[in-house]
């Protein structure tokens, strides 16, 4: 599995389209985020996290290996319209019916020579706490989370 960006869309939290909804749904991202930091530092104890950043309805940061000269980056979306691209996307592909329900996107951006295993620690996180549903453009629906990524 060598590619450049995995998409990972994710059921997590309700979309919000009224702009007064707006707000809480950079709460939430705001929230997401270090959830998906924390299950990476836990896997992964030598990973560092640099260049957090954050903005309406998304958040990001990149995640670095000593001995990797390449990182991951991370960006949680809740933003509707963002995430609805993304479900049409999905659903365009062959995606499962139940991508229709999902709120929320974690795109990932795999930039050089990077760590698998947080990658790994990424793709289990999501698939254990936020019944996710995980996709990326070269596998389409049949991403591989065991060991051998």
């Amino acid at each position: 599995m060598r590619h450049a960006n995995i998409s990972t869309t994710m059921n997590v939290y309700g979309g919000a389209f009224m702009k007064a909804k707006r707000k809480a749904n950079t709460s939430v991202v705001q929230r997401l985020l270090p959830q998906l930091v924390d299950a990476v530092v836990e896997r992964v104890p030598d990973v560092a996290v640099v260049d957090y950043h954050d903005g309406v309805a998304v958040a990001g940061c990149d995640l670095l290996s000593p001995g990797y000269e390449g990182s991951v980056v991370a960006q949680v979306f809740t933003e509707p319209g963002q995430v609805k691209d993304q479900i049409r996307w999905g659903l365009d592909i062959g995606g499962p019916q139940r991508l229709a329900a999902c709120d929320t996107v974690v795109e990932l951006i795999l930039v050089g020579d990077m760590d698998w295993a947080i990658v790994r620690a990424i793709l289990k996180m999501a698939a254990e706490r936020w019944s996710a549903v995980l996709a990326d453009e070269v596998s389409g629906f049949k991403v591989p989370i065991e060991d051998e990524i």
